[in-house]
């Protein structure tokens, strides 16, 4: 089990695309992703919402890249489960943060967007 924040996962894995404008183009392909918006796919495979005047053209659905909604990797959001598979990683959080309480660091883990995954040869 490995430690990565949002950005390091999405440049490994396969599923990930920022060809898209959901969600700051932070867009996932895996079919088990249920944090989706529908948009307009162009020939490219681009998805957008530029059409939304012209209702003949069909939508299709756009997963969206998120650390809480991953299908295969679990969001870090926990002092205890940072330490537990980072070390490093904890105690540099906690430097980083030094002067405010753990429990304010602990709320603030969200922010950084931590992920626990198995591996980073993810693939389609």
């Amino acid at each position: 089990m490995k430690v990565v924040t949002i950005d390091d996962l999405m440049s490994v894995c396969g599923y990930a695309t920022s060809e898209t404008d959901a969600n700051n183009g932070y867009g996932c392909n895996h079919p088990a992703q249920e944090e989706v918006e529908y948009l307009w796919k162009d020939e490219d495979g681009y998805t957008h919402r530029g059409y939304e005047n012209d209702k003949t053209r069909p939508k299709t659905k756009q997963g969206k890249c998120y650390s809480f909604s991953c299908p295969f990797a679990q969001s870090c959001t926990s002092l205890n489960s940072l330490k537990e598979h980072d070390k490093d990683l904890y105690h540099q959080v906690l430097e980083e943060n030094s002067g405010i309480s753990l429990q304010e660091v602990e709320d603030s883990l969200d922010a950084y967007e931590f992920v626990i995954v198995d591996d980073l040869e993810i693939g389609e």
